[in-house]
């Protein structure tokens, strides 16, 4: 009577351990799932607003002209994006990405005037999901930036950009805030614009353009 006790008893816990088995091997093919079939080929278009700092510096000869001679540039900037999504966990992915960014100032001065600015990227966003459809995201980039302005040199730059926002996915769309820094290395540009300042002629001229700061509204199309 004894052995069929424990015989009955070592089937019970035999059973269970089974059982556990199969419900953690059925819950980790659920989640490697639910990752593979939130890894989407993904499409998108941007636009928002832009803004961007320059100074100049004049000289007297070898001599700085002591005044503050800052401008801050507001624009308006848009683009495209194509990339990957992959889901490494269910609720944690990394976005693998390309873009184009047009950038549009216009200084109203004679020193830059109009200034075009194409942004080519590749970018890894890491992404979040609070929620099954919101989540936030945060990554880094590589660029190339091509400048086109109406009184200056035009230049080429390679530098990086900062990538910051939140997303809300709705069936196969997602809708992105996003705000993009772009940082690079620009030197100092001469400018043939050599006003008289304070009475006194400017014999030279070189104007500084900072990096600019977007802010841009997306809508993404996943596949």
């Amino acid at each position: 009577m004894k052995c069929k006790n424990v015989l009955y008893v070592s089937s019970l816990v035999l059973f269970a351990c089974l059982n556990s088995i199969l419900a953690f091997a059925s819950d980790g093919l659920k989640s490697q799932e639910d990752k593979e079939n939130k890894n989407k080929i993904i499409a998108g278009i941007y636009g928002g607003i832009s803004f961007m700092e320059t100074s100049s510096n004049y000289y007297a000869g070898i001599t700085e002209i002591d005044m503050d001679f800052e401008n801050k540039l507001v624009g308006g900037s848009y683009g495209i994006k194509a990339g990957y999504d992959l889901y490494f966990l269910p609720k944690h992915s990394v976005r693998m990405y390309v873009d184009y960014m047009n950038s549009y100032f216009n200084s109203n001065d004679r020193i830059i005037g109009s200034l075009i600015m194409h942004t080519i990227g590749l970018n890894a966003d890491y992404k979040f999901d609070i929620f099954d459809n919101f989540g936030v995201f945060a990554g880094v980039g590589g660029v190339l930036n091509i400048i086109n302005m109406q009184y200056l040199a035009n230049k080429i730059t390679f530098g990086g950009s900062i990538n910051a926002g939140v997303s809300y996915i709705v069936s196969f769309v997602e809708f992105e805030f996003r705000m993009r820094y772009l940082a690079y290395s620009l030197p100092d540009i001469n400018s043939n614009h050599l006003p008289v300042i304070s009475s006194v002629q400017t014999t030279s001229h070189k104007v500084s353009i900072d990096s600019p700061l977007s802010f841009h509204f997306g809508v993404n199309f996943r596949f």
